[in-house]
């Protein structure tokens, strides 16, 4: 596939063309998208929650060698999981 000059700085705007910006792009235009036709751009907040909550429980696994339940992360947070639709 050949990018022409009008979408090259559109998808390749970091350091000529190592790095591509097109997911990011895409990401932009549908969260643009959402709020100009008022729907819900996912993921959305609760879903954003639920998941730097799994990352945290990843993190202090690694950090201490034991299981650690998202349950937990969530509960330290004073977060329900029926709050965040899990």
């Amino acid at each position: 596939m050949t990018w022409g000059d009008s979408a090259l700085k559109h998808y390749f705007r970091f350091e000529g063309q190592s790095h591509h910006a097109g997911e990011y792009q895409n990401y932009l235009e549908y969260f643009a998208d959402s709020i100009n036709n008022n729907f819900t751009a996912y993921p959305d907040l609760k879903e954003g929650i639920g998941t730097v909550a799994l990352l945290q429980a990843m993190d202090q696994s690694l950090a201490t060698g034991l299981p650690v339940k998202v349950d937990d992360i969530l509960k330290a947070n004073h977060i329900t999981r029926e709050s965040i639709g899990l």
